[in-house]
């Protein structure tokens, strides 16, 4: 059986729609996951402000959203290697995430 190359070029760009569909499916899915987990802690701390300010919550994100650990919750033995740290309990979190927390409670 032949095909024609019209045809082909149909098919091929029916295949190229049709897994961009499902990758915009995808990203669309995954960014409301992100959103959701973003709008849930807002809500958190906006519900419980003194977590916020007097629990040291405000810290920890503005030292995640630069880059770091946000302080540590476990030493090793030696008590000088951190084991657990704020950052862990925020696994897949990237900049822009913690930086849209911290802008939303006001810096």
């Amino acid at each position: 059986m032949r095909i024609t190359e019209s045809k082909l070029r149909r098919i091929i760009r029916s295949v190229i729609e049709e897994s961009w569909r499902k990758h915009s499916k995808i990203d669309s899915i995954r960014q409301n996951s992100l959103n959701s987990k973003v709008q849930d802690k807002i809500n958190y701390y906006k519900d419980n402000p003194d977590e916020w300010h007097s629990k040291g919550a405000r810290y920890q994100f503005h030292n995640m959203l630069a880059g770091g650990s946000g302080g540590v919750i476990e030493y090793a033995e030696d008590d000088v290697t951190p084991i657990k740290t704020v950052r862990d309990g925020y696994p897949g979190w990237e900049n822009d995430e913690f930086e849209a927390v911290v802008n939303a409670l006001g810096g």
